[in-house]
């Protein structure tokens, strides 16, 4: 008899220490997950950081390549096509985010005639371009202002860019005081 009574007696301390075992586990897991999770989250925030201040640093000296371009026109009397060509391919080959590089004048309507006589880039005497509903190029047309690709730098592969006027692009059109009237 004392053996059955020691069984009923060992029952309730068995599960005692099975439920304590088992709170014990779901806290000691739940700890667990709490740190992992937050060291994962840590990490993640890190690396975000790190690949953050790259990318800000590669468009700062991508920056600093155009304005050392515009400050290589802006300390020159006349920049020709073979000098574009020596100093945009040294700042493509130090900067190899930068696919390509162009010069694009600014030209008054008046000044047309005489762009597209005298503008000539590795033998091609540029006219001004763009393009139509079909996406075909034809001579740009009459407008007040012009902002034609004259240098590039690679031609290869951007040799149909020589010329186009991005002003008769959408992207690069401001509206007209009058359509800002309208809306």
């Amino acid at each position: 008899m004392s053996r059955i009574k020691l069984k009923i007696n060992t029952a309730p301390k068995l599960l005692l220490a099975l439920l304590i075992g088992l709170i014990i586990s779901v806290l000691l897991g739940r700890h667990i997950y709490s740190n992992e999770t937050r060291f994962i989250s840590t990490e993640f925030e890190q690396d975000v950081r790190t690949e953050s201040l790259a990318l800000e640093r590669e468009i700062a000296l991508n920056f600093y390549a155009l304005q050392s371009l515009k400050n290589f026109f802006d300390n020159s009397q006349h920049v020709d096509s073979e000098e574009f060509k020596h100093y945009a391919s040294s700042l493509l080959e130090t900067h190899p985010d930068i696919s390509a590089l162009s010069w694009v004048p600014k030209i008054n309507e008046s000044e047309r005639s005489r762009y597209e006589t005298e503008q000539v880039y590795f033998g091609k005497k540029l006219q001004i371009i763009e393009r139509n509903e079909s996406q075909k190029l034809i001579p740009a047309l009459k407008r007040h202002l012009y902002f034609p690709v004259t240098y590039i730098e690679p031609l290869v592969d951007n040799e149909d860019a020589l010329g186009y006027d991005l002003n008769s692009c959408l992207l690069y059109t401001s509206p007209s005081p009058r359509d800002r009237q309208k809306s």
